[in-house]
């Protein structure tokens, strides 16, 4: 692939994709990473390239692929990452659905060492659930729904966390009820009437 400069460093020629416009251009390459872009002609020899030379995708959501989920373990996160890197997906939000307590936690160790590893297209969790609406819960089971009211589950605070996926109708309709709650009187602690 590309035009060996040394054996480290490789430049490609053709369409580069900017971020404002899709121009001619190059793209130096070192090891595995970017070193240098620019538009024109390259300052050296390149290999051209048909089609477009671009970013790779980043999927906010992805559940599984090839048959597996993201919560299933180490091999099956390498076959997802294989298979998005095909796609073009070259970063992804391992995304965790609405599930039994005990399920999410066995997956996530081994989703938190995908987003540490260096060579992996994992770059967090994305929550989705469990704060959803039972009417339009999709493939979530009814029974792993919960209250944000309720509190947030401790994995919530996870460090490799980066996107939750809630019903702000529901914590609408929560807030509500718990304003409702506690002007007759009732407390649910600090967070009381706060949509989370």
């Amino acid at each position: 692939m590309g035009k060996q400069l040394t054996h480290d460093v490789t430049r490609l020629a053709g369409k580069v994709v900017f971020p404002d416009r899709v121009a001619a251009g190059w793209v130096e390459i070192e090891g595995e990473r970017i070193r240098a872009v620019g538009e024109g002609d390259p300052p050296g020899p390149a290999e051209a390239v048909g089609g477009l030379i671009a970013p790779g995708l980043c999927d906010l959501q992805v559940n599984g692929a090839v048959g597996r989920e993201v919560v299933d373990g180490p091999e099956a996160l390498a076959a997802i990452d294989e298979y998005e890197l095909r796609q073009g997906v070259t970063n992804y939000l391992a995304t965790v659905t609405s599930r039994a307590l005990d399920a999410v936690a066995a997956g996530l160790e081994a989703i938190a060492a995908a987003v540490r590893a260096p060579r992996t297209g994992v770059c967090g969790i994305h929550f989705e659930g469990p704060f959803l609406s039972a009417e339009w819960r999709g493939i979530h089971p009814r029974e792993h729904l919960r209250d944000a009211i309720d509190g947030l589950p401790a994995w919530y605070e996870r460090p490799e966390a980066r996107l939750v996926t809630l019903a702000p109708e529901r914590a609408l309709q929560e807030a509500r009820a718990a304003d409702e709650d506690r002007a007759r009187g009732g407390w649910r602690g600090p967070l009381h009437g706060l949509p989370v």
